[in-house]
Formats: C-alpha cells, structure tokens, sequence
C-alpha cells in the first residue's frame, strides 16, 4: 500500500528554511560573512553539473514511458539544475575574472523554468493539455534545450551585449523575473498543498518538496546579504531540492524492467572526471601562479631599486618632511617618473616609520603604510579580484578589480631610509598561468574522456548483453509461468475427474456397510471398510491436491474466524479414535478449554490436524498420541505428537516437501505435509517437526489469537 503524504511533515518542509532564514535574521552576530569566490565556484559548479548530468540521463531514459506529468518533471528537474550550473561557471574571479549578469539572472532563470514545468506537470490532469503535451513533446524539448543553449552563448560570447542590457534594465529584468516566478509558485505552492492526504506517487513527492524550496529560495536570494551565511543557505536549499528529485526519480527508474547500466556508469565516471579536473585544474594553476609570482616579487624589486635610483636625483626626504603645502606637485612628480609604466596601479614613498611622503594618490600622503614591525626585508602580497585594498590610517580604497601584487620595498632615497609601496596589476600573469592551466587540463581531460569513451564502449556492450539475457530470462519465466497454469488446470482437472467416481464409491461403500441391500458377513463388511478407509484416504489426496493448487495459485484466501482449539482437537481425537484402536493406539488430548480463541480458517485448521493425525497413526502401534493446545508468545500452538517409530535425521529438513517420501512413509504421496505447511503460512503461522528414531515425533504449528488477544500478550 502506498504511503500517504503527512500534512505535519510537508508544515515542517514547508517552513524550515524560512525558519533559518529568519534566525540569521534576529541574530545577526551569527549570520557571518564568509566569501569564498573559489568555494562558490566549485562547490555550485561540480554539483550542478553532477546534478544535471543525471537529470538529462534520467530524463533520456525515463521520459518515453508514456508519462506526461513525469516528462515535465524531469525536465524541470534537468533546467533547474542546467541554469543553476551557469551561476556556479559565472563566479567572479574564478573562470571570469569579472562580473557577468549571468550569475545573477541564472538563478532566476533556474527557478523559473522548472516552476514552469512543474506547473504544466500539475495541468496534465486536464486531458487536453495532457493530450497536447504527448502530441508535441519533441518541438517542447527543442525549445527548452534552445533556450539554455542561447543562453550559454549570451553569457559567455556575447557578455558584452549583456553587461550593456544588465546596466540599462537590470533591474527591471531582475524584478520582471522574480515577481512572475513569485506568482507562478504561489499558484504551485496552491496545488501541491492540494495532493497533501493523497497517494504519495514518486511525481506528487517531487512537487510537493519543489513548491516550498524553490518558492523560498526566491524570496531568501534577494534579501540576504551576499557571503553571508544565510546567502550560501539558499544554494544549499536548492542542492537539496537536486538531490531528494534525483533519487525519487532514480528509485522510478530502478522500477522499471529496462534498467540500464549506462547511465550509472555516465554519471558517476563523469562526476570523477569532473572531481579529478578540479583538483588537476586548481593544483597547475596554483603552481603556476607561484612561479610567476615569484618572477614578479623579482621584477617589482628590480623596478623599485630603478625608481629609487631616479628618485634620489630628484627626491630630498627632508625636503618632503618639512613641505606640508604642495605635496600635489611632488605627487605629479612621482607620476612623472613612472610615466610609461603600465602596470604600476599604486606608487607611495614613505620614511622609515611608515608615513607616506609621496604618493600617486594625493589622498594617502601624511598617511601611514599598513606596518606590522619595522620592515628591513621586501614583502610582497598578492591580491585576488575583489580583494579589498590596504586600509586603515592608509586609507581606504576600492575593491581590486584586477589582481594586484603589492610590494612594500625598503629603498635608499640619496643617503636617507624610505621604504617604497608598489601595487603593479599582474594579470599579465595570471593570464599565462589560466593558459598554462588550460593546456594542462584539456590534455588531461582529453585523455580521461579517451578512457572514459573506451570503457563506455565496454559498459555498452554490456548493457546489451544483460538487456539479451534479461530478454532470454523473462522469455523463460513467462513459459515457467505458462507450464504452471497448465499444471494447475491439470491438477483441477484431475481432481474434478477424481472427485465424482470417488463419491460414487464411497456413497455405494456406505450404503452396502448400512444394510439397504441386506446383512453382510462379517469377512465381508471388514474388507468393505478397508475399502471405504482406502476411499477416504485417496479422497483427503484429491483435496490436498486441490488446496495446493488453490494456495499456489493465490485464488485462496483463508477465512478469518474465532476458533475454540480445544473442542476442535477433542472431536478430531473422537473421530480418529476408532482407528487409531486398530493399531493399538490410544490418542489423548491435553488442552485447556479455558484458552482464547484463535484467529483463523477452521476448515484448514481441522484439515491440518487431520494430515497430522493420519500420519501419527500410520506410524504409531501400540504407542499413545498426544494433542496439545497452549498459548506462546501471541500465537495459538498445537502439537500432535506420538510415541511411532520417528523420522531419521537426514529427512527431516525435506519432511515438507511435495512428493518427497521417506524411507517409512507408507501409503502416502508426500503432499499431506507440504499442504500442512502451505495451510499454516497462509493463516500467519509456522510449522516445524522435532524426532527421534524409536521414540516418536511431535509436529507443531502455529495459528495466530484475535488481534485483542494479541494485544494483551503484547501489551
């Protein structure tokens, strides 16, 4: 039976983010700064991607099973995680060096086009839409991939054109987005609260976790401050949203009788070679990167000892300290001197002590150099895109937009002490090292994906051959299953066949034994009756056989009924009683008539004792038999056990199987057990056998008691 979606769960999906959010809101002091642009990237990026990968994997081999609401899941599914990769590519100062729109538009997109599709999966209830939707779902596909594939190429070939559109309508194109989103996921939010009670389905589940998460996602992305933690908290509630969809749609795929390894293998082989490029990609370029640092601390030095050597021609320290009313002509200067040098962003000279003298920015002069201890040594520090420039008594200066070294630099000014402050733009250099970073990479790359296409071959291969043999397998199991019906209409028909003569015979047998055709002698009435026993034992075998079939089948369903055990056991006793004397064997019965009732099908229970009975007294002379009845562990226990001959231990582990007859087992087809065994399963309980050879057997089963008395043995 399939579970039912808990409103209390869903109230709890629903509000936990907003919950989180408005924590970090009332409790500021917690919600720290943490930017990390690197972090951003990778972390955004390699999930996404595994994400998508895995989205448009499940949705190439789920999306033709003639389910239109699933086709728009997963593709809503696969957009999300796609627009969310593109935010995660577009980090500033990690594959771009600069801001693109796209890391801010993409998030919008993200959510908007998977609440679009997970809106049209809630419409294919109409029968309609759901009928356009299989009509053309083709021409739906090429417009979504399109769609993405244009937008790729606005973010990354023509940046420029959307940096332009970004500053004119940025905002109107932001607001634009996320009001229509907001509206579209309140209606979905509407919807969804609408399966809360039902079935949950795989596809219910899906919109009912998007709803929330994604309408919560939009209003926290806005509103929180960026690197802050309740910034990063809403990339984490949409790699939730990722994961929980992809796994309800894998447990749909894994149902399916096609199941395929080469999805797996895609996904996971992809998501190690996206892990393995990480690491080779950020390990060159950080080599790369110290190495032509080096080179720069190198030249930066060489270039202060150059300017220091023209400054001393034109420079008098003393001169300086004492001028407090033109320091902008100095600082003009000092421009002059380093006219022609590009790459020189910041050029400040100050005494021993730190306090700028001179300075290509007028506003830092009579400031102090951002001075841990004297400096006797260069030191050099280098500075990522958006770090944020020397402060304090230094002064305050904007974010860097381009990576920058700054090198402070002991210098001898004519024959006085200074120290220099070079910051020089080195993206020169980062540049090379992107490039070296790239060679690498891509031949790196290039060789997995050689493997990774070899090896896919291989999985292919493979793949074809499982789906041959799962054809081959389902080819036999549907003639295994086909043999058995036959098996069974034969063994109903038999026993149809059997069933009239033996009623005839015994109706006739009785008949003649009562006297309607005058008195018997008496060797003759005692041949009758071992006919008329013969008659009844070859008819319990017909009924066996037919209950087996029944129960095989699953065309039988046991009654559920309040039995009194020990009166039933006591009329079994009565009626073998006769018979068992015969072989001079007495049966007792030692139940309490005080016990509960069971909880069961009286007819198969009085047809289990009687197999047992029939057995015991079959292999039992001048022996007693036992029938017990007690209460154990919630369940009804009844024994039949006797003081016979006893089953040799190498036959006990097969003394339930169909047709499997012992070495004593006389006059039997071996399916008196095998049904005792079916019979008791099919009611809920066991059946099992404790011998000895010369010392007797007992059989025990199990029948449950009425669910209150169970609860009262289970309290």
């Amino acid at each position: 039976m399939q579970a039912r979606l808990r409103p209390v769960a869903y109230s709890l999906l629903l509000l936990l983010p907003t919950w989180v959010w408005l924590f970090f809101t009332l409790v500021p002091a917690l919600d720290v700064r943490f930017e990390n642009r690197l972090l951003h990237f990778y972390l955004v990026s390699y999930t996404s991607l595994l994400m998508a990968l895995s989205g448009w994997l499940l949705f190439i081999f789920l999306h033709d099973v003639r389910n239109v609401r699933l086709f728009w899941i997963l593709l809503g599914n696969a957009l999300l995680a796609s627009f969310f990769l593109v935010h995660g590519l577009t980090t500033p100062g990690a594959l771009l060096a600069g801001f693109n729109p796209s890391v801010a538009w993409s998030v919008g997109l993200a959510v908007l086009s998977a609440t679009l599709c997970f809106w049209a999966a809630v419409l294919v209830s109409r029968p309609a839409f759901a009928a356009w939707t299989e009509q053309h779902q083709r021409a739906i596909l090429a417009t979504a991939v399109g769609a993405y594939l244009l937008w790729l190429l606005l973010t990354f070939a023509a940046d420029d054109w959307l940096l332009d559109l970004y500053a004119r309508l940025g905002d109107v194109l932001t607001r634009f987005i996320e009001w229509s989103t907001l509206v579209l996921l309140a209606g979905l939010l509407v919807a969804a609260l609408r399966l809360i009670g039902e079935r949950a389905t795989a596809q219910r589940r899906i919109l009912l976790v998007a709803a929330p998460l994604l309408l919560q996602t939009l209003l926290i992305e806005p509103n929180a401050p960026q690197w802050q933690l309740s910034w990063w908290m809403f990339h984490v509630w949409l790699l939730v949203f990722f994961v929980v969809s992809v796994l309800i749609l894998l447990n749909e795929y894994e149902n399916l009788r096609r199941f395929r390894l080469l999805p797996y293998y895609a996904v996971f082989s992809l998501a190690i070679i996206g892990f393995l490029t990480i690491v080779l990609s950020e390990s060159v370029f950080r080599l790369a990167r110290d190495v032509l640092l080096e080179q720069a601390r190198a030249e930066a030095e060489d270039l202060g000892a150059h300017l220091a050597v023209l400054l001393s021609q034109q420079v008098d320290l003393e001169m300086l300290r004492g001028n407090t009313e033109t320091p902008g002509s100095m600082a003009d200067m000092v421009l002059k001197q380093v006219e022609g040098l590009g790459r020189v962003r910041l050029l400040s000279l100050a005494d021993p002590q730190g306090r700028v003298l001179l300075s290509t920015n007028h506003q830092q002069i009579g400031r102090r150099l951002p001075l841990d201890a004297p400096l006797t040594t260069p030191s050099h520090t280098f500075l990522p895109v958006g770090a944020p420039m020397p402060s304090g008594e230094y002064g305050d200066l904007a974010p860097s937009e381009a990576p920058l070294l700054q090198s402070v630099l002991p210098v001898q000014i004519g024959n006085d002490a200074a120290l220099m402050l070079l910051i020089t733009d080195v993206s020169g250099l980062i540049q090379r090292a992107e490039r070296l970073r790239w060679r690498i990479v891509g031949t790196g790359v290039g060789l997995m994906l050689v493997l990774f296409t070899a090896l896919l071959v291989l999985v292919y291969r493979a793949d074809t051959l499982l789906e041959k043999r799962s054809a081959e397998l389902r080819q036999a199991l549907d003639s295994l299953k086909r043999a058995e019906q036959a098996r069974l209409d034969l063994t109903r028909m038999i026993v149809h066949d059997l069933q009239n003569p033996l009623n005839v015979i015994l109706g006739t047998l009785e008949m003649v034994r009562e006297g309607v055709f005058g008195t018997l002698p008496d060797e003759l009435d005692a041949m009758l009756a071992r006919a008329e026993r013969a008659s009844h034992s070859m008819s319990r075998l017909v009924n066996d056989m037919l209950e087996i079939a029944r129960l095989e089948s699953g065309s039988f369903t046991p009654r559920k009924e309040e039995i009194h055990v020990p009166a039933l056991l006591q009329n079994e006793a009565d009626a073998f009683r006769h018979r068992a004397a015969q072989n001079g064997t007495d049966i007792h019965v030692e139940a309490d008539h005080d016990l509960p009732p069971a909880y069961g099908d009286a007819g198969l229970l009085t047809r289990i004792v009687d197999n047992l009975l029939s057995n015991a007294i079959r292999h039992t002379t001048d022996g007693a038999i036992t029938l017990r009845a007690f209460v154990h562990d919630g369940f009804m226990h009844v024994q039949v056990a006797d003081t016979g001959e006893g089953i040799p231990p190498d036959e006990l582990p097969h003394i339930f199987d169909r047709f499997r007859q012992g070495k004593n087992r006389r006059g039997s087809l071996g399916l008196g057990l095998a049904f005792c065994k079916m019979a008791t399963e099919a009611q809920g309980g066991r059946i099992w056998v404790e011998s000895e050879v010369g010392r007797g057997t007992t059989f025990t089963f199990t029948i449950p008691l009425t669910p209150a008395q169970r609860l009262e043995a289970h309290p």
